[in-house]
Formats: structure tokens, C-alpha cells, sequence
């Protein structure tokens, strides 16, 4: 599976209105060009060891969350590969919500909430900056 978030949405302020800059532009995160060039050669590099690849696009942080429990459930071993922008341990949705990697993917992937991938090959790729989002 991978996701590709490379679109966002403008930045809020504390009444839910579009911020803006001293020049009058939208505050937003950029967007990924380039990415959908990156996908196409990880989705051949997979399906070359026959690997079924899911590509998801432009995800909020709950349909990430989402994507991912549902790739889990239906799936013998895992390759899931994340971008977006990041910060630290998180990766941002389109949404500017972070989904934290240790507290949230990974216990997804464990053991536990798995159980039919016990003994499994999972594997969790992320391809985000650390950026600080601007409060």
C-alpha cells in the first residue's frame, strides 16, 4: 500500500476561516510535485517481487487511519509506505492533522491488533520532511 498525500488544504484559524499571510496569500503546505513519479517506480519495484500494490491519494488523517486498518485486516504481508509532509515522529494528512507513527501506525501493526501477521514480513516506509507546521 502506499500513500501519497501531496495535495493540502489551506490552514485554519481559531474561527475556522482561511488564514492568510502579510501578502494575502493562502497559508498552506506545499504541494509534492514530482511524487506521482515516485509512486509509479515504487509501485513497479513491488510488483516486480508480485507484490498487489494499493495506491491511495490525498488522504486526511482519519482516512489514513482508516486505509491503513483496512489494508491490515485484508493482507498476508504488509508494505506499506507513507508520504506526505512530517514532523518528527508524525506524518500530516491533507487535512493538516498528524497521524503519529509510534503511537498510532505502528500499534496497528503489532501483534496484537494483527494476529493474523504474526510471523509476518511488515514493512513501513515513510518519505516525509520534518516539518514544523505553523500554529
Amino acid at each position: 500500500m502506499v500513500i501519497n498525500n501531496k495535495a493540502f488544504e489551506p490552514f485554519l484559524d481559531q474561527n475556522g476561516k482561511i488564514k492568510y499571510d502579510k501578502e494575502g496569500n493562502v497559508v498552506r503546505l506545499n504541494d509534492r510535485h514530482g511524487s506521482d513519479n515516485d509512486v509509479a517506480q515504487l509501485k513497479a519495484t513491488f510488483e516486480s517481487f508480485f507484490f498487489e500494490v494499493t495506491v491511495e491519494t490525498n488522504l486526511t488523517k482519519f482516512q489514513m487511519e482508516t486505509s491503513i486498518r483496512n489494508f491490515l485486516l485484508n493482507t498476508g504481508m504488509v508494505a506499506i509506505i507513507l508520504m506526505s509532509h512530517g514532523s518528527n515522529d508524525e506524518i500530516v494528512g491533507t487535512d493538516n492533522c498528524y497521524l503519529s507513527i509510534g503511537e498510532e501506525v505502528l500499534p496497528m501493526m503489532s501483534n496484537a491488533e494483527c494476529d493474523h501477521l504474526k510471523s509476518k514480513f511488515k514493512l513501513l516506509v515513510v518519505n516525509a520532511c520534518r516539518y514544523v507546521l505553523p500554529s
